[in-house]
C-alpha cells in the first residue's frame, strides 16, 4: 500500500509542476460530443455530451486552455461541415508552437483493408 501511496503522491505532484510549465505558446481545443444522431439506423448515446462538456470545464479550469480557444460542437451543431470548417478555423489560428487538441465523443466505424487491418473513421451528427 505505501508504494501505491508514493506513486500517487509523485503523479500528482509531476502532473502539477508539468501543468505550470509553459510548453506552448497558446493553447486551442475542438471538442465535439454527439448523443443523438440524425440518421436513425445510429443508437443514441447518453454520456458523449456530457463527456465532452467535461473536458471541456478541465481544459479551460484546470489546464489553463483561453476559453476563447476552446470550439465545443454538440449533437446537431457536429455535422461533417461545422466538423471541418471549426478544425480548419483552429488551424489557421494556431502557431508552430502552440497546440491543439482534439477530443471526440460519439460514434465510430472500422473496416477491413485489403492488406490486413482496419481503417477507422468518425461518424458526425448527419
Amino acid at each position: 500500500m505505501k508504494k501505491i501511496l508514493i506513486i500517487y503522491v509523485y503523479s500528482i505532484l509531476s502532473f502539477i509542476y508539468a501543468s505550470s510549465l509553459e510548453f506552448y505558446e497558446n493553447s486551442y481545443a475542438v471538442l465535439i460530443g454527439i448523443n443523438n444522431y440524425q440518421s436513425e439506423s445510429m443508437n443514441d448515446l447518453g454520456l458523449a455530451v456530457a463527456d465532452a462538456e467535461s473536458v471541456t470545464d478541465l481544459l479551460t479550469t484546470k489546464l489553463h486552455f483561453p476559453k476563447e480557444n476552446v470550439r465545443v460542437l454538440l449533437n446537431e451543431e457536429a455535422t461533417k461541415d461545422n466538423i471541418n470548417n471549426t478544425l480548419f478555423q483552429i488551424a489557421e489560428l494556431a502557431g508552430p508552437n502552440d497546440r491543439i487538441l482534439i477530443y471526440y465523443a460519439g460514434h465510430g466505424e472500422t473496416y477491413p483493408l485489403k492488406n490486413g487491418g482496419e481503417l477507422g473513421y468518425l461518424i458526425p451528427f448527419q
